[in-house]
């Protein structure tokens, strides 16, 4: 409770620095209603402050609000996003509260993807953490096969993490054995000798 009132303090004074023309050319599309745009402000700064402080609790819950109320406030805010749930879930105990932490975790580089654009950018470093997730998944080894699909159909070679050379082909022979994966030996050895290509 004490912390709540200090993350609160703090807000009351951050908030004046929002309303500054320099901070207000800094990328953010504050809402045009002035009361949500305030409550987003104050919001914004609760969510930052709270997650420096390793109040996760908090910061997920002003980061759900802004992204409900205010989806497209600043990348920034999915970039926070990414690291508040990916926290979470790492030290979460319980299996299926891991995994809807996991699942959000990584629908926000979606969001992110749906309002900022970069596509190939955002679905490189979006892999890494979908691998971790999912490798493991039998459930999710087909999006996770998919995802790298779009990578290698989307993404210029020289921009291809080197990571998921190895890690799609590991994903295909986790799916095919896990899920009876559709595709065929040949469609197999034709992604493999793609990837020696690019490697």
């Amino acid at each position: 409770m004490k912390m709540k009132k200090v993350l609160a303090i703090v807000a009351f004074f951050v908030v004046g620095i929002f309303s500054t023309p320099l901070f207000a050319q800094g990328g953010f599309n504050w809402p045009p209603d002035e009361t949500l745009a305030q409550s987003a402000k104050e919001k914004y700064v609760l969510h930052t402050d709270s997650r420096k402080m390793g109040d996760y609790k908090t910061a997920h819950s002003t980061l759900v609000w802004l992204l409900k109320n205010t989806p497209e406030l600043s990348e920034s805010l999915y970039i926070s996003g990414h690291r508040v749930f990916e926290e979470m879930a790492d030290v979460e105990e319980n299996e299926k509260r891991k995994y809807e932490l996991q699942d959000s975790a990584l629908m926000l580089y979606d969001l992110r993807t749906k309002y900022y654009g970069n596509e190939a950018n955002i679905l490189n470093r979006k892999l890494l953490q979908e691998y971790k997730y999912y490798a493991n998944r039998t459930d999710k080894l087909q999006t996770l096969v998919n995802d790298y699909e779009r990578l290698f159909e989307i993404a210029p070679v020289a921009e291809i993490n080197d990571f998921h050379m190895l890690t799609y082909m590991d994903a295909l022979r986790r799916n095919q054995k896990n899920n009876n994966g559709s595709l065929t030996d040949a469609e197999i050895m034709a992604i493999h000798e793609k990837i020696m290509g690019i490697w």
